[in-house]
């Protein structure tokens, strides 16, 4: 007979749940608090134990077992690791399948240890591993990260009218101009009333609301931080500040270079 540890179960989870949010934020550039991942992946590790429970013990367990009840606690972990976050649909779907990864990848050493790997499985050995694989995430994904979430300078002139503004990078913006293979910054339209976007070329975009075309130009020349950057400029329809802080979008890795250059004024 199988026999599963309820306790061990529960702590593995908890962990396991806690490097997933970690994981999770620093890819999508947030740092939450430590106290809200800790409440979140307790929420995550008590739904995973009441899944396991026999129905003689806990009859709706049956309910948690489903692939529906499952994807929908995914969003509520999400919410209460990382709150009403502007990120919050992307922040989801990295967390659900950097959860169907880590379960695949605990199914696949249970059913390889034939049922025991929970039974005999070392604890402390279980987190070692995770927190392991977490410092490898981080170590990869560590220049994105950290350049993620900053706020910086953006200057750009484009037949002969010149712009600056504040511009979020964002870890989530790959967009890439098709023509060149320019990291593309996004501004919006508003921004930019003088630049006629029915002669600019359009390349294909893709986000959680849907898929179309967004003209693009690259800039004479560009400036982040004072610094010259190799980036061409998609014009969005839509606004992207938020409150105040950014007008426009960066990607979190595009290439720069030394100048003195300096940044002209908007007009």
């Amino acid at each position: 007979m199988k026999v599963l540890y309820i306790d061990t179960y529960a702590l593995i989870n908890l962990a396991v749940n806690y490097f997933l949010l970690l994981a999770t934020g620093k890819l999508c550039g947030i740092a939450p608090k430590r106290r809200r991942m800790g409440l979140a992946a307790a929420i995550g590790a008590a739904y995973a134990v009441l899944a396991v429970l026999p129905p003689s013990v806990f009859p709706p367990s049956r309910v948690f077992e489903s692939p529906v009840c499952f994807a929908l606690s995914v969003p509520a972990v999400c919410f209460a690791a990382f709150g009403r976050s502007k990120r919050f649909l992307r922040l989801t779907l990295v967390f659900f399948l950097a959860s169907c990864a880590s379960g695949g990848l605990l199914y696949a050493l249970d059913s390889v240890s034939h049922g025991r790997l929970f039974a005999n499985l070392s604890f402390r050995l279980f987190i070692l591993v995770f927190f392991l694989a977490f410092i490898a995430i981080s170590v990869v994904f560590s220049r994105s990260a950290a350049n993620s979430g900053r706020v910086s300078d953006l200057a750009f002139t484009y037949d002969g009218k010149s712009c600056v503004l504040r511009a979020l990078r964002d870890s989530g913006n790959t967009l890439t101009d098709s023509a060149t293979g320019l990291p593309c910054a996004v501004v919006p339209q508003s921004l930019l009333p003088e630049i006629n976007i029915d002669g600019l070329r359009k390349i294909p975009y893709t986000t959680v609301a849907g898929q179309g075309e967004i003209p693009v130009f690259v800039p004479e020349w560009t400036l982040v931080d004072g610094k010259a950057a190799r980036l061409a400029v998609a014009i969005s329809p839509h606004e992207l500040d938020d409150n105040g802080t950014y007008r426009a979008l960066l990607p979190a890795l595009f290439e720069t270079i030394s100048t003195d250059r300096r940044k002209p004024k908007c007009h």
